[in-house]
């Protein structure tokens, strides 16, 4: 009776990646913090797998799972997200709170309150970075890497690390989530690393109800933001910081209501992203709360661009010949 039910839990939480929208976010990386806060973990970069063992759950290689099919992959997630048969850590990760040298607060988990995930490799791995790499194929990418990840709800599923290079263009978040080996395996979150330390710099995951969370844990970017709104096609551009700050940067005429009736994404730093309406009301012009239009003058500093496209007509392509 256990196994049906963590069975049935496992395929809702798979069956929910088919309700994303078309709507599409590009991330490019130009710069990292300055206060760059880098975790032992997440300085190792992928180790060469060709010659791992196929035992799956061999005690003398637990950083590694291999799964070739679509049944050894279900029964994987279906067993770790039993905690009677989780072979990884039976623990709930708690975050740990810290403030570094400028009083920022900075999220990690650490000793056994980190999950460490195994790595993931095998035939539907190698399918599903295959995949992905067709979306950012025009970028300098390191590595595309899977493991187990478990959420904030303490779910274990699928998730996607990519490390990119200094050449680094735009790379869409929406079409990796939304491809077909991603939604049919239950893919819901990517990391994208920094160049060299490999440290964590932008988490883009998708929640419960379909929302998608940007969490910068390193560095600023940019977003672009466009969606429909009682009858009108909406823009803004926004900065988003390490630190928690959210900036406007165009507010382009969008009233508080657009701003709240875009619910599909929520900004801001590490287990702190608030939905669009929260972290930009006090901020709106005036000018913009009548709906004429404002723009605001860009922050002089190169940072990342994120686009949403919620609501557009036609998904946005990733450059021809990452993640």
């Amino acid at each position: 009776m256990a196994w049906y039910l963590y069975a049935n839990i496992y395929i809702l939480k798979i069956m929910e990646a088919y309700m994303l929208t078309n709507s599409t976010e590009t991330v490019s990386f130009i710069e990292t913090s300055s206060n760059l806060n880098i975790s032992p973990s997440d300085n190792n970069s992928i180790s060469d797998t060709k010659n791992v063992p196929k035992s799956t759950l061999d005690e003398n290689v637990p950083k590694y799972v291999t799964l070739n099919n679509a049944e050894e992959w279900n029964e994987f997630f279906i067993m770790q997200n039993n905690t009677s048969t989780n072979t990884t850590n039976k623990k709930k990760p708690k975050p740990y709170i810290h403030k570094d040298s400028n009083g920022i607060c900075t999220y990690t988990a650490r000793d056994e309150n980190k999950y460490g995930g195994k790595n993931i490799i095998g035939k539907i791995a190698e399918q599903i970075k295959e995949e992905i790499s067709k979306n950012i194929e025009n970028n300098d990418i390191e590595f595309i890497k899977l493991k187990e990840s478990k959420n904030e709800d303490n779910i274990i599923e699928p998730a996607v690390r990519i490390a990119i290079g200094s050449n680094t263009k735009e790379i869409s978040m929406s079409d990796i989530l939304n491809n077909d080996l991603c939604k049919q395996y239950g893919v819901k979150a990517i990391t994208l690393l920094l160049p060299q330390s490999k440290a964590r710099e932008l988490l883009c995951r998708v929640d419960e109800h379909g929302t998608r969370i940007y969490e910068v844990a390193n560095g600023s970017y940019q977003m672009t933001l466009k969606w429909n709104a009682q009858g009108k096609e909406c823009n803004i551009k926004i900065n988003i910081h390490d630190n928690g700050s959210v900036e406007l940067i165009e507010g382009n005429g969008v009233t508080m209501e657009q701003l709240a009736a875009h619910k599909e994404v929520k900004v801001g730093r590490q287990y702190e992203a608030k939905p669009l309406h929260e972290v930009l009301a006090s901020q709106l012009p005036q000018t913009q709360l009548q709906q004429s239009s404002e723009e605001v003058k860009f922050l002089e500093q190169h940072s990342t661009n994120v686009e949403d496209l919620s609501g557009a007509s036609q998904k946005h392509q990733a450059p021809a010949a990452s993640k």
